[in-house]
């Protein structure tokens, strides 16, 4: 029997973070039956409410794991994620101005001391363990995960950047530019991988994301009847943006008589999508047509995108969740370069991406005038691609003398 640490930042309440332990379990307990699987964040989380597994401590897992545990690395920014943003989004965000603004800015050394002897994790990037946080016999995977250029990182901090990357057994990343981003320090081969979420499809089926859908979201899918389209923006993106968007939303109904669904992808600190939702909603034209989930549930998310005539939004995994179920998408904003490089990598180059708000509406019917089959082709072209490196994984989670 092999244990499997999953680690990630899935203690904090985001969308795409809560997604990644459910599909890796059940792609892992599919495959590997046998396998005593650790759900791990910086800290111990429950998050059940939002559909989401809890997650012990990875100090915990550490300890609680064999020696010969496989430590797998899944989710956004992973690679290069340093100590004070990983901190940041789990505080409250009441605190959220005043740990920015005097913690981090007047105690960053002692704050950095702290988190690496709390979490339990010696690097200097909290994602990526190095020969003082693992045994000897112990393996890193990074699963298709987020990363930044070496030449972004300090050199304060480039030893525990490359060893960590250097020490891992496998490493896939979800885009061309964070391959090229690491090419240069990686000893070994770096893979490319569409994101884990891509498998949502094929493994959980319309009667498990209805069960698992409250009986609000569910009365409101069933009413809307596949006619609406989906819209998310994130708190920041809302401050620079909100009062254009608010006028091309507004035109968007006008021209496409179909209701707004505006949900929460993100709540954790610095995410905050529903303070964004509300500042738009204000000065919508009085005759739109709206509803809002702000909930932020796994599986409510889930099923109101795969319902939708189209989901438009800034969230990458809103994106994908999209591309799985075959949805019309609109990415929002060239600012948005995580989501923007992974449509570049694997969407169809016609889906509109980097999208301002003067162009919301015409990009929205352009989406929607995609050929159906083109975009089920890709979703299944993505799943097997995703698979294939599954498969490389693989045999780094079994015991290898076996």
């Amino acid at each position: 029997m092999k244990d499997i640490i999953l680690y990630g930042a899935f203690d904090r309440h985001n969308y795409g973070d809560l997604l990644f332990p459910l599909v890796m379990q059940r792609l892992i307990k599919n495959r590997h039956q046998n396998s005593r699987i650790f759900i791990a964040g910086m800290i111990e989380s429950d998050l059940s409410r939002y559909g989401a597994l809890k997650t012990d401590s990875i100090k915990n897992s550490l300890r609680k794991s064999s020696d010969s545990a496989v430590i797998i690395l899944a989710g956004g920014h992973i690679i290069g994620c340093t100590w004070i943003p990983a901190i940041r989004y789990l505080i409250p965000h009441i605190f959220e101005s005043f740990f920015r603004r005097i913690v981090c800015r007047y105690f960053s050394k002692q704050l950095l001391y702290f988190s690496k002897k709390y979490i339990g994790i010696n690097s200097d990037f909290p994602f990526q363990p190095i020969d003082q946080d693992l045994s000897d016999h112990r393996s890193v995977i990074f699963n298709s995960v987020g990363a930044i250029s070496t030449s972004e990182i300090s050199n304060d901090y480039i030893n525990d950047f490359k060893e960590s990357l250097n020490k891992a057994s496998y490493i896939s990343v979800r885009d061309t530019r964070s391959k090229e981003g690491i090419s240069d320090c990686c000893k070994s081969d770096i893979f490319l991988s569409p994101d884990s979420a891509t498998m949502i499809v094929d493994l959980f089926s319309e009667e498990e994301i209805n069960r698992n859908t409250n009986k609000e979201t569910l009365s409101l899918i069933n009413e809307l009847k596949n006619s609406y389209i989906v819209f998310q923006i994130s708190k920041v993106n809302s401050n620079l943006y909100g009062d254009d968007f608010s006028k091309s939303i507004s035109e968007l109904y006008h021209t496409t008589k179909l209701p707004i669904v505006f949900i929460a992808i993100g709540n954790a600190a610095g995410h905050r999508d529903i303070d964004g939702i509300h500042k738009i909603i204000k000065n919508l034209t009085p005759d739109v047509k709206y509803h809002i989930y702000e909930d932020g549930g796994v599986f409510e998310i889930m099923n109101l995108i795969k319902n939708s005539s189209c989901y438009c939004g800034t969230s990458l995994h809103g994106i994908v969740t999209s591309m799985s179920f075959s949805i019309p998408r609109v990415g929002l904003l060239p600012k948005i370069q995580k989501q923007v490089n992974y449509m570049d990598t694997w969407d169809l180059p016609e889906m509109p991406r980097a999208v301002l708000p003067e162009n919301l509406t015409e990009s929205v019917i352009k989406s929607m005038n995609i050929d159906k089959k083109l975009m089920k082709d890709l979703s299944r072209s993505l799943i097997s691609k995703y698979m294939d490196n599954f498969d490389k994984m693989s045999p780094f989670m079994v015991d290898q003398d076996k």
